[in-house]
């Protein structure tokens, strides 16, 4: 893991305790009906969850988020 750099002096420490998901994304050309099954293309994956964006936000913001 790499040091983040400096941080401001009156920075706190944050632990956050939550999820860390990641969604998947397939695109398909219309939105199925009950029971159909339709081929999708590209797979994408993006990451998420509420204890992950927490604890980005919070390091944007200037705390400290110990691993």
């Amino acid at each position: 893991m790499t040091d983040p750099g400096p941080r401001s002096a009156g920075a706190a420490d944050v632990v956050v305790v939550g999820s860390a998901n990641v969604d998947l994304v397939v695109e398909v050309p219309r939105r199925p009906g009950s029971g159909e099954t339709l081929l999708g293309s590209e797979l994408r994956t993006f990451p998420g969850g509420k204890g992950a964006n927490q604890a980005a936000a919070a390091g944007r913001a200037g705390a400290r988020t110990p691993p």
